[in-house]
């Protein structure tokens, strides 16, 4: 809690004061920990999806160029990457796990299973304009992938999944 004033003259408006700066310290770290997690669940899926390859090198300093983040919530992301053994510390700094083809099966599957989860609970709670769009986003993506363009497929994959 940070006071504005250290001399306070009256009470009430200190304790003001310091409940804003309160309400801005909790705001700040509500917003850094749902910006942490997103950044977690884009590198988890680039990296279960081989957009990220194993033994790719992957700093503090590029997540957060990457994601126009300072360098906290960026090691905060790898740091929780490393929870999950998708990332792993070295001598030269951190890098893209080796996962066993097993590992990836059952990751892969979980992956499934959660994403399924996340359509039916959408699902019940979209907008009928909301599925028309998805309807549309998906059907793109269909038309991409029997073309074999795979970078639209997995731009309309992203936007899907947005």
């Amino acid at each position: 809690m940070i006071f504005l004033d250290r001399t306070p003259v009256n009470g009430i408006q200190v304790y003001r004061m310091a409940e804003r700066d309160l309400f801005m310290d909790i705001q700040a770290n509500l917003n850094r920990e749902t910006l942490v997690d997103r950044i977690v669940d884009i590198l988890e899926s680039r990296i279960l999806n081989g957009d990220l390859p194993p033994r790719t090198r992957l700093s503090e300093a590029r997540v957060a160029r990457e994601f126009s983040v300072s360098r906290v919530p960026a090691r905060e992301a790898l740091q929780r990457l490393e929870e999950k053994n998708l990332v792993r510390k070295n001598h030269r700094g951190r890098e893209i796990a080796e996962i066993s083809r097993e590992e990836y099966a059952q990751l892969h599957e979980l992956k499934n299973v959660v994403e399924a989860y996340g359509v039916l609970k959408g699902a019940q709670k979209a907008s009928p304009q909301e599925i028309s769009r998805l309807e549309g986003v998906l059907s793109r993506m269909e038309r991409h992938a029997a073309r074999g363009n795979l970078a639209e497929m997995k731009r309309c994959n992203y936007e899907f999944h947005d």
